[in-house]
């Protein structure tokens, strides 16, 4: 006959009050607040010189000065709080631990995914572990609805130089461009 269990008996998978997750199969949850932040720009100055069609005024035309400046700066933030579960428990006792959670909202499926390692003494007693306390933290988040394209950074040449042969420039400009990409 199967006895009640009492607060200080444990089945693995199982955590009571006071009890922090050692176990494979215990589960820990895991407080995401991780940040990123990068960027870059790129500055071109030149000048070239080139042979003018007969017509154009030369002095004008000898020389033309150029220059492209693009930049892009990405900052993200992300805070979300996973339930993980421990996978193994390595030879010095560290906890390899992974969680997944899936959101739907109005046919688009947004995706977290954790996996780590963990020291048993940085668990709370809530069994509760901060993401920046995982060694080897691999956190995904990806989804349907994250960036629609139309928002997605265009690449740094489209920032840089319109498109060749523009029927609004006028016909120097044009001629031009076949000469000097980045007009």
């Amino acid at each position: 006959m199967a006895q009640p269990m009492t607060d200080t008996q444990h089945i693995a998978g199982t955590v009571g009050h006071g009890k922090r997750a050692s176990e494979v199969g215990d589960i820990v949850t895991v407080i995401v607040n991780e940040s990123t932040q990068g960027g870059r720009s790129k500055t071109d100055d030149g000048a070239t010189t080139f042979d003018y069609p007969d017509g154009l005024d030369s002095e004008a035309l000898t020389r033309l000065r150029f220059a492209k400046r693009a930049s892009m700066d990405d900052r993200r933030h992300l805070r979300a709080t996973i339930t993980a579960l421990v996978t193994e428990v390595t030879p010095n006792g560290f906890l390899k631990v992974e969680g997944q959670r899936q959101l739907r909202i109005n046919d688009e499926i947004d995706t977290l995914t954790v996996h780590g390692i963990l020291r048993s003494e940085d668990i709370s007693a809530d069994n509760t572990v901060f993401s920046t306390q995982l060694a080897n933290a691999d956190i995904t988040y990806t989804g349907d609805g994250l960036t629609p394209k139309s928002e997605s950074a265009p690449e740094e040449a489209d920032v840089a130089k319109p498109a060749k042969n523009d029927k609004k420039s006028g016909p120097v400009m044009r001629f031009l461009a076949g000469f000097i990409p980045f007009l």
